[in-house]
């Protein structure tokens, strides 16, 4: 089957925090890519919710971004480790707080 994305994608696990108004749900990443980020989480919002994300990085830095939910999957416990739960997140705003993450994690080069 034919690679559908549009931009390259990384397999990256980086913790994140991420709400509505305020960043108290924590979760993880599975990839990220220079438009956006899947979130591994079972407290998927639904497509188009604006959400507020803060990746906390080993030198101490929060990095703060808003994204918005492209698409979100739900699977039953049962399935989890079958089926991955999560949102698929486009940044929104400003981009270029989230292009220097990228870079520091080693996603991107200049």
């Amino acid at each position: 089957m034919p690679e559908k994305r549009k931009n390259k994608r990384k397999i990256s696990r980086t913790q994140i925090k991420f709400g509505n108004k305020s960043c108290d749900k924590t979760a993880f990443t599975s990839n990220l890519s220079s438009k956006g980020f899947y979130v591994r989480t079972n407290r998927a919002h639904p497509p188009d919710t604006i959400l507020q994300f803060a990746f906390h990085l080993s030198d101490g830095t929060v990095v703060e971004i808003n994204g918005r939910v492209v698409h979100a999957s739900r699977a039953p416990s049962q399935i989890a480790r079958i089926r991955r739960s999560g949102m698929g997140i486009e940044i929104v705003g400003e981009k270029d707080e989230y292009l220097k993450l990228l870079k520091y994690l080693n996603i991107v080069q200049e």
